[in-house]
């Protein structure tokens, strides 16, 4: 997938100093040490920025004739439909790209943040909706308890599971999220509710329990798929969880020659939230206030 990625990259046709046509070439040019192509130039997503995938609540699909999990989408939008992280171009671990901030520190930790929670009002809002809604042919689900889960999946976790999750950061990750060159890349995120063969949840998740997928596509009931799907009962049993951290998913389409404009991303509200990606609350501060940036020496 890192090959794959590598490959498609803007720059396989482009130069690395695509602006020459422009008045300001010097400064667009020089965002790419540290903003991907697709920052300025990916259109909004088409309906499929957050992707919440619920294996244990299916929804049959009329023309296919089939159950399939229930996809959520809570929000579409700038800012709402793509999270922005670093990427180094090639690592990968746990599902998701891999990256940090060049400017060091340890300040960038998005699997605690942007990868562990959704705390953006009206993700949380358009979730609690869907969530409601899911509970009229599901009433044993608890609407309240589904948001949680879905919107900050770690909150699954136990204290020791947490503790272990940042020694394995700090220990581990962290040497992978700082090889190569970052960039600031949009990502979709994806997570899926599916069964855990409980007894062995870590504190990135367990794994998966076997299920019959025939029996689930036909019937949309996963507790008959998961007797068929194995021998003998997992010890511990299997409990429906989210996996507590999201997935990143490259969008493959919609880079446009249109670019965002300046202010899109300095701007106290704009789409970059420079603080989850690992900046000083003073460089944050300055990267918010687009008028006094262009002040600043070409130096910073």
């Amino acid at each position: 997938a890192a090959g794959q990625r590598q490959g498609s990259a803007c720059e396989g046709c482009h130069t690395r100093a695509p602006h020459a046509a422009s008045q300001e070439s010097a400064l667009l040019n020089g965002h790419g040490a540290r903003i991907a192509c697709e920052t300025c130039h990916l259109g909004p997503a088409q309906g499929r920025g957050l992707v919440l995938q619920d294996w244990a609540h299916p929804t049959r699909d009329p023309a296919l004739g089939l159950f399939q999990p229930t996809e959520i989408y809570p929000a579409e939008g700038p800012g709402l439909d793509y999270a922005f992280l670093w990427f180094n171009g090639g690592g990968f671990a746990l599902g998701t790209a891999l990256g940090d901030n060049p400017e060091g520190g340890g300040l960038y930790d998005p699997f605690t943040n942007q990868l562990a929670r959704l705390t953006d009002p009206t993700l949380v809002k358009a979730l609690e909706s869907a969530a409601r809604a899911l509970s009229q042919t599901h009433p044993e689900l608890d609407p309240q308890i589904y948001v949680r889960q879905a919107a900050e999946p770690v909150a699954q976790l136990g204290a020791q599971a947490l503790a272990e999750r940042r020694t394995l950061i700090d220990t581990r990750l962290r040497l992978l999220m700082g090889e190569g060159t970052s960039r600031i890349y949009p990502f979709q995120l994806v997570n899926d509710r599916l069964p855990e063969e409980w007894a062995e949840a870590g504190s990135f998740g367990a794994p998966r329990a076997p299920f019959d997928a025939g029996i689930y596509l036909e019937t949309g009931d996963l507790a008959a798929a998961l007797v068929e799907g194995r021998d003998e009962p997992a010890p511990g049993g299997t409990v429906p969880r989210w996996m507590p951290q999201m997935r990143t998913r490259a969008p493959g389409h919609g880079v446009q020659r249109e670019a965002r404009g300046c202010r899109d991303c300095h701007a106290p509200d704009g789409i970059l939230n420079y603080r989850l990606l690992g900046y000083s609350d003073a460089r944050a501060v300055e990267l918010e206030d687009l008028d006094d940036l262009m002040r600043l020496p070409k130096d910073r």
